[in-house]
């Protein structure tokens, strides 16, 4: 097939898919968060080691934003459901441009990218707020530490992310959990991306089990149900 073809059938699908949702429109304060890109350096041992904060990091920042007066955030599984509606895989998203598409057909005003780079024991995280409408960048934050340090740390990052999102401050989430309970959940995230939901419960109820008050865990447990029971 050629790429001509190729990209007319996607937009043939973009089109198809702002459709089925109505031609939302882009809520105000309507946030998605993208998977954080792994730019790190050594071997590849070291590389994989560090490979479950590309989707730790963007969740524990959602958690910090989630309670916060005003924000509405696009639910991962949510965005999961999109891409493999369109067909999307992991190269296809390397283009920025294609994820501020994808955000806007499901309303999203905001997008969060990041990345990050792990060397021996620091990291260093990027992580950049993007008006979906413009694709102008509001804020471009980084935060240097170890992975501990930079998880526990992130509300530094959160604060001005809030301001940028024009959203009040009081009342946002501060999550703590060790670092076996993020891996739990970065699992589960992976199983839920994966299509294997049984297994992605059984991973979000170990992190529960680890820390009873994991918030983020909750709520995934909760939407890995609904789509259990949409798709039997």
């Amino acid at each position: 097939m050629t790429r001509g073809v190729i990209r007319f059938l996607r937009g043939v699908l973009f089109g198809g898919m702002a459709l089925l949702l109505g031609g939302v429109a882009h809520a105000s304060g309507t946030l998605a968060v993208w998977d954080f890109d792994n730019n790190s350096l050594g071997g590849v041992g070291a590389i994989e080691a560090v490979e479950p904060y590309r989707r730790i990091l963007p969740e524990a920042l959602m958690a910090q934003l989630a309670d916060l007066p005003g924000l509405r955030l696009v639910e991962r599984i949510r965005l999961r459901e999109v891409l493999d509606e369109l067909k999307l895989g992991s190269s296809d998203l390397a283009d920025q441009a294609t994820r501020l598409r994808v955000g806007r057909l499901l309303g999203a005003r905001y997008m969060m990218f990041g990345d990050y780079l792990a060397l021996g024991p620091v990291m260093r995280v990027d992580v950049r707020l993007v008006d979906s409408e413009t694709s102008r960048i509001l804020v471009s934050e980084q935060l240097t530490g170890t992975p501990e340090g930079v998880l526990a740390n992130l509300p530094a990052l959160a604060a001005p992310l809030t301001r940028a999102l024009g959203v009040a401050q009081a009342g946002g989430t501060r999550v703590r959990a060790s670092s076996e309970v993020w891996q739990h959940y970065a699992r589960g995230l992976a199983l839920q991306d994966a299509g294997d939901l049984e297994r992605a419960f059984e991973a979000f109820r170990a992190a529960l089990m680890l820390d009873a008050g994991f918030k983020p865990a909750e709520r995934q447990l909760r939407l890995t149900l609904e789509r259990m029971a949409r798709t039997r």
